[in-house]
């Protein structure tokens, strides 16, 4: 089978660095770029956190672009508690000897625009192209304002983010990538024809023990299985302390498992709104699950991933990242 042309927009953070190892360790999938938003950290460390993981795997050849530095209308909110400072777990904290473990890595000084990139590869793939979301979806919005029948002739879009039938992680309703930027969510959904969104009703199923992540090292020792080790430990330490789970969830690598093979969830097409204004509710997704005899099926515009193969889903997953 031939690859698929993919581009891939990040926020930078801990789970954004394993989906990247799983889309870049996949013959399915043809990395043409990634671009970068803020999110998870300031859209300038998350430029850095992505080529540091392109460093290590020996793929800075893959095209970088920078994007937004903030949402399209609200703060900048970044998850320090969660992915560390730097966006990857404090990887500044670890050292080989006197040597850090992780140096610093040099970032082109003449980045393109990540909405440039996004419409160019729209134009060039067209059907062809997947595009994957792991952070908040305002360089996608921005380039479906620039381009958008351009953006709507992509083969598929696939978006991390989201919560239809289960509590938000930011709030009792939202989820974080979508409540950074709703206005820019809103504008997605607007735009695309079907995306398919892969949000905490799949994604906190999935589920990484941290002791698991150890006896990988121990059994397939390398740069890659002790980079996850050490990227992971902080990520999963905040999870123990704030949900009383013993690892991780595996938010955006199962999006981007979606992407290679659809068969690790089950679908199910739904009319979904974003919330932009309430007091309360600013960015759910607000997903009509009513079955009614008189529903207008041209109204549902998104797939949503409503159940998932966890067991299948981590088997492949590790396969793929621990053998890359």
């Amino acid at each position: 089978m031939k690859a698929r042309p993919c581009i891939i927009d990040t926020d930078g953070g801990v789970d954004d660095a394993l989906a990247l190892l799983l889309a870049l360790s996949s013959p399915e999938l043809e990395v043409k770029a990634i671009t970068v938003v803020a999110g998870n950290t300031d859209v300038v460390q998350a430029v850095k956190n992505v080529y540091r993981l392109l460093k290590l795997v020996s793929r800075e050849d893959i095209l970088v672009g920078i994007g937004a530095a903030r949402p399209l209308k609200r703060a900048l909110h970044v998850g320090k508690s969660i992915h560390g400072a730097d966006g990857l777990g404090e990887l500044d904290q670890y050292y080989d000897g006197s040597q850090l473990r992780y140096k610093d890595v040099m970032v082109p000084s003449n980045l393109p625009e990540a909405t440039g990139v996004l419409v160019s590869m729209a134009k060039e793939y067209g059907a062809r192209l997947t595009l994957v979301t792991l952070g908040p979806l305002t360089n996608i919005a921005l380039a479906c304002q620039e381009a958008p029948e351009c953006m709507r002739c992509m083969g598929e879009m696939i978006i991390m983010g989201g919560a239809i039938r289960v509590p938000g992680n930011m709030t009792a309703v939202a989820e974080f990538n979508i409540w950074a930027d709703p206005e820019a969510a809103a504008i997605v959904f607007e735009t695309i024809k079907h995306p398919l969104l892969v949000g905490l009703d799949v994604t906190s199923e999935v589920i990484m023990s941290a002791e698991r992540v150890y006896e990988l090292l121990r059994l397939h020792p390398s740069a890659i299985a002790q980079f996850v080790v050490d990227c992971t430990a902080f990520y999963a330490e905040f999870y123990r302390e704030a949900d009383n789970i013993g690892g991780f969830p595996l938010h955006d690598p199962l999006a981007m498992g979606v992407a290679i093979n659809r068969q690790f969830v089950r679908l199910e097409r739904l009319h979904v709104d974003i919330e932009t204004e309430g007091k309360w509710t600013a960015g759910a997704t607000v997903g009509d699950t009513r079955r009614r005899r008189d529903r207008d099926e041209s109204g549902l515009n998104v797939d949503v991933a409503v159940a998932v193969e966890a067991e299948a889903f981590k088997s492949f997953f590790e396969s793929r990242v621990w053998n890359f």
